[in-house]
């Protein structure tokens, strides 16, 4: 929401996603579709994509909106991050994700402020990460 340009206190999330959108109380998380409507009923374009390596070209996708929330599923579970698009160098920030911090640091890459990892490809992170299993949503925001 801070990357949309509205910041939103986490609790005012939390209570909407505790209300319509967790799997099982959160104990796996919270469906892909609950993070798109909040967005939608926060004012903004969401784009909801099952298995986006199979039907999209996710970085094309998030470059034509500038912001994606990516969901994949690990070896140890699943996992959900924000990537935002800077057309000025032509690169995407990962936020949230220690192995997109560590490709950042081998591609000599950073993003200014400490807070998210740099990379070139989304696409190329999912398949250089070994942990990585599959994409299952991708959310692009307007």
């Amino acid at each position: 929401m801070i990357l949309l340009g509205k910041p939103t206190h986490p609790a005012e999330i939390v209570r909407d996603f505790e209300i319509s959108g967790t799997v099982l109380g959160g104990v796996y998380g919270t469906y892909p579709t609950a993070i798109e409507r909040f967005l939608k009923d926060s004012g903004f374009e969401a784009e909801h994509t099952l298995f986006p390596q199979a039907t999209v070209n996710i970085d094309n996708a998030i470059k034509t909106a500038g912001i994606g929330i990516l969901g994949y599923a690990h070896t140890k579970a699943a996992h959900y991050i924000t990537i935002a698009y800077r057309a000025e160098d032509d690169t995407f920030v990962i936020y949230n994700d220690p192995s997109a911090r560590t490709m950042s640091a081998q591609l000599g890459l950073a993003d200014g402020t400490g807070a998210g990892a740099v990379i070139y490809s989304v696409l190329d992170f999912i398949h250089e990460t070994p942990e990585i299993l599959f994409s299952f949503s991708l959310i692009t925001v307007k």
